[in-house]
């Protein structure tokens, strides 16, 4: 996921949209069945590795709307997974 998201950025920052689209829904078959497989093992979203592709991912979404839309939004206001931080984690 991390991967994709951080190549679709380069091809945007190219204006390679179509191939940029193409990797953002990769990422985002990937990020699905991460959320799937959370549900029996939390443990995975609680790790730096699902933390950091997680960023990257929306950070991704987020360029591919502004470049698009012509318009920024925040992470608050997009539809794309926030990252999750240490105060969310179960005690």
């Amino acid at each position: 996921m991390q991967s994709y998201s951080k190549q679709a950025i380069l091809l945007i920052h190219q204006k390679r949209k179509e191939e940029a689209e193409t990797l953002l829904r990769k990422a985002q078959k990937i990020h699905a069945k991460l959320d799937d497989t959370s549900t029996t093992q939390p443990g995975i979203i609680y790790g730096g590795l699902y933390s950091a592709a997680l960023q990257e991912y929306s950070e991704a979404n987020i360029f591919q709307t502004l470049t698009q839309d012509n318009h920024f939004i925040t992470p608050k206001k997009s539809k794309y997974p926030q990252s999750t931080t240490s105060s969310d984690w179960p005690t």
